[in-house]
């Protein structure tokens, strides 16, 4: 590792080298006559970019949606530093261990660094009224290099955009980007930046030497890729993601026909690359056919099939953070490693689901990864979701090797939920193949039905779940309990008592009824309208999960190639490798239970107390849910107290609440994040304990980085993300 010794000389030599020298350019000896000013650029470009290093990251959903990926990225940057090792030992450093202990860096953005440099060097410089450089001013300068050495070694520089952000490392550290990739909620792909720069700034040769220096220090002789992600491109294939897509990687696409470098056209400029003024190694694709040419030389071994060249666009943060300003930036950047998550397939819509309180994901694993920098360095870490549902929480939890958790919830329904979800996420690739395989007779059966009635709907069902239907729709009770001449009684699925007789069939055979519960509560205002009926409801869920356990089939298939740390594996993808936590995510859990019997039927007051490192939850707020108002009251008027009693010292909670209802639909005032902040407050002062919060330089703006949080539902409900951490009250 390096030495302090090592990290003082090279921090003098930065500085030295950076001295504004007009009347003999580069000198720094002493007695030299100079000017009193600094490059405070070029200590940038030497202290990170020639000796540090730099990483691209872009994100799934921008500032539109939520503000918690910059945060989540903060927390991972911190628990996932590499200490850099002396060139002669580089061929170690991937013999580190997976998790590391939290690093306590700083971070600001590069003008806040470029500002720090010059106040900080520049008074010394002009404290000489001679205007030369004495041996007494070097002795001067060295001796407050050597006072702020540290405090450059821990200093990381986060520039962040509506959608993507770059960080630079100094020498001393590095990012594991596969481990942060891999355990991220929020992060889409991650890599190197080749070029950003504004784009009323960009020349054509402004990108075309950052690809040739680019290339220049690849350690490998195949050609690489540059794929421009262009509307004319992509948007016409990928709107099967449309909903996953949308505030996130569309906002960063290009209009190829209409973008200019100066004033080249986009397409002009990449002509050029192509026709040979760049570099030979990359592969510069035809305009509007990049995917159909990538497709062609997948298979050829014409180029690197581990990264590829992006050219992307985002913009600057306006003072609004969930709105751009009108400041666009040309990005091209190296995608090394994409996140492939095998849960992120569905966010919130698994395939066990009987409600639409379900919280997707990415924004569980973002909330997970919030409290990792305080997670105890040794031993298990312990969590629980008292509202456990369909298992959200589990999942996300279980990524991480050291992690326990439990779940619990008072729905009887919710450990079914939890076990059928492990069944899909688990299932081998032959085993999807049958699941698909019966998903699509159905889809073709129900699609000629047309209007059919129900009786002949069920007519076309699996013999046990047709018996299981035929059965309750003989009573009259579960009769009325059928809505808009569907298919799945009320009861049947009852959160509180499922019949016994469903528990009897087998997952596949449920999924049907999982189905026809999200075809009722999803489309019921369509029922209600007359612009839909049942089974075109039905055949649009049923369609979106066969895509969905398409994509899942196309990831088991994948084969992944062994890596040092056996928790994250490395996968063949289209256009880089990708990370995800697999296959041990669910394999040990395997052997461990025959079912994942992680699940308990219980109350939040019997949660227990002081056992949990940390909990994640989102509890009901009355938005979707039946209950009534009394027994919402009677909920939260405890349940603070009983999350934080469940708490170690220092524990943490991080919860997510409703802010704002964007379609005019109220909710409870005392559900809302700042009667919710007043209740916790309040719940730690009866129990003896005290809300702490480390204290840490963020970048700007500040307001990404600070809780409370923000993530938006499709314009329809705004929730706040809360997090705490809690001790006990010395005096």
């Amino acid at each position: 590792m390096f030495s302090e010794e090592h990290v003082r000389n090279l921090l003098r030599k930065t500085i030295h080298g950076c001295l504004l020298t007009p009347s003999l350019p580069g000198s720094k000896f002493p007695g030299t006559k100079v000017s009193r000013h600094i490059d405070r650029e070029k200590i940038f470009r030497e202290w990170y970019l020639r000796h540090g290093r730099r990483s691209f990251f872009l994100f799934k959903k921008n500032l539109k949606v939520t503000n918690l990926q910059f945060a989540e990225l903060l927390a991972l940057v911190r628990v996932h530093l590499i200490e850099r090792v002396l060139p002669v030992k580089r061929a170690h450093r991937d013999r580190l261990p997976e998790e590391r202990t939290c690093r306590e860096v700083q971070f600001m953005s590069s003008l806040d660094f470029h500002l720090f440099a010059e106040q900080l060097f520049e008074p010394f410089l002009q404290s000489d009224r001679s205007g030369r450089i004495t041996q007494r001013t070097l002795s001067d300068l060295n001796q407050l290099i050597d006072h702020y050495v540290e405090m450059f070694s821990d200093l990381i520089v986060f520039d962040s955009y509506f959608g993507s952000c770059v960080i630079y490392t100094p020498p001393t550290v590095e990012l594991d980007l596969k481990a942060i990739c891999a355990y991220s909620g929020y992060v889409h792909s991650c890599g190197i930046p080749v070029l950003v720069r504004n784009v009323n700034e960009t020349e054509p040769h402004h990108l075309r030497r950052a690809i040739q220096a680019r290339v220049s220090k690849g350690t490998t002789r195949e050609s690489l890729r540059l794929i421009v992600y262009a509307h004319e491109e992509f948007s016409n294939s990928d709107r099967n993601w449309e909903e996953e897509l949308r505030h996130g990687l569309d906002d960063v696409k290009l209009y190829e026909q209409k973008c200019y470098l100066g004033r080249v056209p986009l397409v002009r400029a990449l002509q050029d690359l192509k026709n040979g003024k760049a570099d030979k190694r990359v592969v510069l694709t035809r305009p509007g056919r990049s995917r159909n040419q990538s497709r062609g030389l997948r298979w050829s071994g014409a180029y690197d099939k581990t990264r590829s060249l992006w050219l992307i666009s985002d913009r600057s943060i306006s003072a609004d953070i969930t709105k751009p300003e009108d400041k666009r930036f040309v990005i091209c950047y190296e995608q090394l490693f994409k996140n492939c998550n095998p849960t992120h397939l569905f966010e919130e819509n698994k395939p066990a689901w009987v409600s639409q309180t379900t919280i997707p994901h990415s924004l569980m694993g973002a909330m997970i990864n919030l409290t990792k920098p305080w997670w105890p360095s040794k031993g298990m870490v312990l969590c629980a979701d008292p509202f456990g549902g369909s298992g959200t929480t589990w999942f996300e939890a279980e990524k991480h090797k050291r992690v326990i958790c439990v779940c619990s919830d008072i729905a009887r329904i919710s450990k079914l939920l939890i076990q059928d979800n492990y069944y899909f996420l688990s299932a081998e690739a032959k085993d999807l193949k049958l699941v698909l395989a019966g998903l699509e007779k159905l889809i073709a059966r129900f699609t000629k039905l047309g209007r059919a009635s129900p009786s002949r709907i069920v007519q076309h069902l699996p013999k046990r779940l047709r018996l299981l239907l035929q059965t309750y729709r003989a009573n009259k009770k579960s009769a009325s309990e059928v809505r808009h001449g569907g298919l799945v009684p009320r009861s049947l699925l009852s959160l509180d008592s499922p019949s016994d007789r469903i528990e009897a069939l087998e997952p596949k055979e449920r999924l049907i009824l999982y189905l026809g519960v999200r075809a009722d509560v999803r489309h019921a205002l369509a029922f209600e309208s007359g612009r839909e009926d049942w089974i075109t409801a039905f055949v649009a869920e049923a369609d979106k999960l066969r895509f969905q356990l398409r994509s899942l089939l196309d990831f088991r298939r994948s084969r992944p190639r062994p890596q040092s740390s056996a928790q994250i594996a490395v996968i063949a993808r289209e256009f880089s490798d990708g990370c995800v936590i697999w296959p041990e995510m669910f394999e040990r859990f395997a052997r461990k239970y025959p079912r994942p019997l992680t699940s308990l039927i219980q109350d939040v007051a019997s949660i227990f107390d002081g056992v949990y490192d940390f909990i994640a939850t989102d509890p009901p707020y009355g938005f979707n849910e039946d209950m009534t108002l009394r027994q919402l009251s009677d909920l939260h008027a405890d349940l603070f107290t009983h999350l934080i009693r469940a708490l170690k010292d220092e524990g943490q909670l991080v919860i997510a609440v409703p802010d704002a209802a964007l379609t005019g639909k109220p909710f409870p005032q005392f559900t809302t994040k700042n009667t919710v902040i007043r209740q916790v407050l309040l719940a730690a002062r009866k129990e003896g304990r005290e809300v702490i919060r480390s204290a840490y330089m963020v970048p700007r703006p500040g307001g990404l980085f600070v809780p409370p949080y923000y993530w938006e539902s499709g314009g329809s409900l705004r929730r706040a993300i809360l997090h705490f951490r809690f001790r006990r009250r010395t005096n």
